[in-house]
């Protein structure tokens, strides 16, 4: 029975029960579980609690001073869901404050499971657990933490009296006792023997109540370098559990990362590889390798073009294979996420990197961390991208992108009194809009026009936000495309109409493929073999005397030559590569003739439109009967870096009721002016 994994089959009812039950769950376990677990919490990521354990683990690599060791003990529950007792459970929930009658819908939900075997033929049960909870159930993870919560619970009680004390990255920094995944854990401690005897038995107090079993075959103990041999090898005996070796994995990634980061990182080039192999790619059409590359490798190069060339925008001549080294943003989300709030993780990366400044202008430091590392890598991208929407004003005046500027949102002004200023002591008392004089005598004059300028969301802290999306979170494809950007791979204006209704066209792949390297010059004619100095004869196949490129092989050859060669011609049409094999030489009139109709019985649009078509004038419509219709307009002036606003009023007749403008100086995208201009008039209506 120690194999068995029971995957309950539940009915349709039953899940969307389970998932009502589930939904209402997860809204309150982000004020209920402990900051110490971060799987399947709401606006938690697991990979927050990685980081930190990464941290610690570094602490402890570098760790070669003090008399006083640390440990760290990998936790792995033996089938965690499957001993669950159901009596601790619904305590648990009832010291949390749950109400009952939400307690007697979760216990139904757990407590009418049957089990039925099937064996030699014949049906055995059904069988009808005790204990432990559903695999694959939605209401199941979010069960199982409430069980885990008793697991945190003992253990800072336990830090709390002192009997157990975690560890500190640096002065200053929370100290971690344990770190929650789920059904897998760190407890970090002393690298004493009476401390992991305290350990123990917090461990055998929750085994008991729970029902849990912690697996110390499959559990190790990480030690930190400056803690003795000997005294790694009685805590090893005493624990029951087995020292970590350097290339253990936890979670799915290396438990530490040495110098040789591609000795550790080996194992993602093995997984790619086999899955290379396994897509059988020779046998792959060019589109579909396409797919393949996109999909799986991003390194395969198979055209006759630079590969530069290939990760620009669709809309300017390329198939978007994304550039391995940019595409690595989302370590930025990483750099993004200290800025949103104070989470666990802001604050320990803080205490050891930045004490004293903030994420953006933080040092790599002495001795970093792989992670801080690879973090700090983004840091100019973050720069570059995040602006903050001033509130309550508790932001320092310098350094700090603030201004409603999107090409230099610092301040420029150098006044000595403004090192160590706060954007609060430039409001009024009241904190909703700007002391005119102070900003005047204390800034230059384009710093004070820009202040001046920049709104104030009264009642509100001040947030970072991420300028190149509307939305103002920061997300990887957005930050993609601000690197291209200032690269010049892709920008608004070298947007082409052919190149973005070509990758619109409904064809097969392959032949969508074909007309992309047609018209990029990448298609293998005897022309681009010999510059690539491929040893092949300059003349065409078709036509001799004649050098072969793409320009004479599709526009320039006569279709009669063509067609009386052997029949060697693309043509989409099956009717018309019958016709060529069969050895008759259709005219050109016949060709022209057969593809139009073709062309027309699919319904094909033309690739060539006028622009002015898609131009549509706008007009005035008017509003319901007894409604006022306000139109907002906004204009940026690039010249002069400023931006203005227009605002009408109007009622069902067209009269005008009111109209203003606005001229402010900054430069900032039309859509912002335009949501400032709805901004001024909510806030001049009341």
């Amino acid at each position: 029975m120690g194999d068995l994994r029971p995957i309950s089959l539940c009915n349709v009812l039953y899940k969307i029960i389970s998932k009502v039950l589930a939904n209402r769950l997860k809204i309150v376990l982000p004020h209920i579980i402990s900051e110490y677990q971060s799987a399947f919490i709401p606006g938690r990521l697991i990979s927050d609690n990685i980081m930190v354990s990464y941290e610690v683990m570094h602490y402890f690599k570098r760790k070669r001073k003090g008399q006083t060791g640390y440990m760290a003990l990998k936790l792995d529950l033996s089938k965690a869901y499957d001993r669950i007792e159901w009596g601790f459970l619904m305590a648990m929930m009832s010291k949390m404050g749950f109400h009952n009658r939400f307690i007697e819908l979760i216990f139904h939900t757990i407590s009418t499971v049957e089990y039925k075997i099937v064996h030699g033929g014949h049906e055995i049960g059904p069988i009808a657990p005790s204990r432990g909870i559903r695999q694959g159930d939605s209401l199941s993870p979010y069960l199982f933490l409430i069980c885990a919560e008793g697991l945190s619970s003992l253990l800072r009680r336990a830090e709390r009296s002192g009997h157990i004390r975690g560890c500190k990255v640096a002065n200053g920094a929370p100290t971690i006792s344990h770190m929650l995944f789920a059904d897998d854990s760190y407890v970090y401690c002393r690298a004493t023997e009476n401390e992991a005897d305290n350990v123990l038995r917090v461990l055998h107090m929750f085994e008991v109540a729970s029902g849990q079993q912690v697996n110390r075959a499959k559990s190790s103990i990480f030690f930190s370098a400056n803690t003795p041999s000997d005294l790694r090898d009685r805590l090893c005996t005493r624990l029951g559990m087995v020292p970590a070796s350097n290339d253990s994995f936890y979670l799915g990634l290396p438990c530490i990362l040495g110098r040789s980061k591609k000795v550790i990182q080996n194992f993602l080039q093995e997984k790619m590889e086999k899955r290379i192999l396994s897509w059988e790619g020779r046998f792959l059409s060019k589109a579909g390798r396409e797919i393949l590359i996109k999909t799986v490798a991003q390194a395969i190069r198979l055209m006759l073009c630079r590969g530069a060339a290939l990760s620009r925008h669709k809309s300017i001549e390329a198939l978007v294979f994304a550039n391995l080294r940019d595409y690595n943003c989302p370590l930025g989300k990483q750099a993004w996420r200290p800025l949103q709030g104070p989470i666990r993780l802001v604050a320990v990366y803080k205490a050891r990197y930045y004490p004293h400044s903030s994420m953006l202008s933080a040092p790599l430091g002495a001795n970093p961390s792989y992670i801080w590392r690879s973090i700090h890598e983004s840091q100019s991208l973050i720069l570059a991208g995040a602006k903050i929407r001033v509130g309550v004003g508790d932001i320092e005046v310098l350094n700090i992108p603030w201004l409603a500027d999107d090409i230099n949102p610092f301040v420029t002004s150098t006044h000595p009194v403004l090192a160590h200023s706060r954007v609060r002591q430039l409001m009024s008392p009241n904190g909703q809009c700007w002391d005119v004089e102070l900003v005047r005598d204390l800034f230059n004059q384009r710093d004070a026009s820009v202040i001046l300028s920049t709104p104030i969301n009264v009642g509100r802290g001040d947030n970072y936000y991420w300028k190149h999306e509307h939305s103002g979170f920061y997300t990887v494809k957005s930050a993609y495309k601000a690197i291209q950007m200032d690269k010049g791979n892709w920008s608004h204006e070298m947007e082409d109409l052919v190149w973005k209704r070509l990758w619109k066209i409904k064809i097969p792949p392959k032949v969508l493929h074909f007309m992309w390297k047609a018209l990029t010059q990448c298609l293998p004619t005897q022309r681009s073999l010999q510059t690539k100095h491929v040893d092949v004869p300059a003349a065409c196949v078709f036509v001799t005397l004649v050098f072969e490129s793409i320009t004479m092989f599709l526009l320039s050859v006569n279709s009669q030559t063509v067609a009386e060669s052997d029949g060697r011609v693309l043509c989409v049409n099956r009717h018309m590569s019958d016709r060529f094999l069969s050895g008759s030489s259709p005219s050109r009139t016949h060709l022209v003739l057969d593809q139009w109709c073709y062309a027309q019985s699919n319904g094909f649009e033309p690739l060539m439109v006028s622009k002015n078509n898609h131009h549509k004038e706008e007009h005035w419509s008017k509003p319901e009967a007894n409604k006022i219709k306000v139109n907002v307009d906004g204009a940026v002036f690039q010249s002069t870096g400023s931006y203005g606003v227009g605002i009408v009023a109007r009622d069902r007749n067209g009269q005008l009721i009111e109209a203003s403008t606005i001229l402010r100086v900054g430069n900032v995208q039309s859509t912002t002016v335009e949501a400032l201009g709805s901004r001024k008039l909510e806030s001049d209506q009341g």
